[in-house]
């Protein structure tokens, strides 16, 4: 029967990955509050109302609330590695769809999808 060494030492490469993972922290957090910033230059472009503005803003907040759980659920299921790496390629690009945006329902859409394709984020 083997026994597992216990004196290895831990590599360099996690403090790697903490300061990838603390990257991709900050890019959401600024995603999540980018559109504040943008609102003046959106509302020239589309003349949305405010209510419409203000749709738009909370959308990221309702579905990233829903899916707390679910997130929870889908990252003690999966491996993270994997729902890491998926996460962060669809909310790349769901975030990048939202600049080819032509109307109130696709933003509104898109800005609903980003919190449910973050499912890791969302949960850690």
């Amino acid at each position: 029967m083997k026994t597992i060494n216990s004196t290895v030492k831990p590599t360099r490469v996690r403090f790697q990955v903490l300061f990838l993972i603390f990257v991709n922290v900050v890019i959401n957090y600024m995603d999540r509050s980018n559109l504040a910033v943008a609102a003046s230059e959106i509302d020239k472009e589309f003349s949305f109302t405010p209510v419409q503005l203000g749709l738009i803003f909370s959308a990221f907040s309702w579905t990233y609330l829903a899916f707390q759980i679910p997130g929870g659920i889908l990252v003690n299921r999966f491996s993270p590695r994997i729902l890491y790496a998926f996460s962060l390629v669809a909310w790349s690009l769901t975030t990048v769809m939202q600049g080819f945006a032509r109307g109130f329902g696709t933003l509104f859409g898109l800005r609903m999808a980003v919190p449910m394709l973050t499912l890791t984020q969302l949960s850690s």
